[in-house]
């Protein structure tokens, strides 16, 4: 199975490229957007599986997070430089399924997103 991801703000998380050169070879496909408008225009015909949020984005992604919440139920992964006690509480209460602290290796970020993936799908068999 190919998965779709939505990556906002892929140059302050550090992946270089695009959405088509993310993670390759991992089973993955990726639209990335630098800026949070062009992403939010998108959602309305995108389905992603999962969004990774960057921190370069002119809100707090903590706060993009929360109204993503709002009217999205897709997995959120969030990458940053906060310390990750720090960020992964943050995280955690905006709604995010994952934090991850910079930098971050490709493999890292590919076994943290087929996780949560992984996580979602038996959470739909289960009902």
């Amino acid at each position: 199975m190919i998965y779709s991801l939505l990556i906002i703000d892929n140059a302050a998380i550090g992946l270089n490229g695009t959405g088509a050169s993310i993670l390759p070879g991992e089973g993955f496909t990726a639209m990335s957007y630098l800026s949070l408008f062009m992403a939010i225009e998108d959602l309305v015909w995108q389905k992603p599986d999962l969004i990774i949020l960057g921190e370069g984005l002119p809100m707090d992604s903590f706060e993009v997070c929360c109204r993503l919440r709002r009217v999205l139920d897709v997995p959120v992964l969030i990458m940053g430089s906060l310390p990750r006690d720090n960020g992964w509480s943050r995280a955690v209460k905006s709604g995010a399924d994952c934090y991850l602290e910079k930098p971050v290796t490709f493999s890292e970020l590919a076994a943290r997103v087929k996780a949560i993936l992984r996580r979602c799908e038996w959470n739909l068999e289960q009902g």
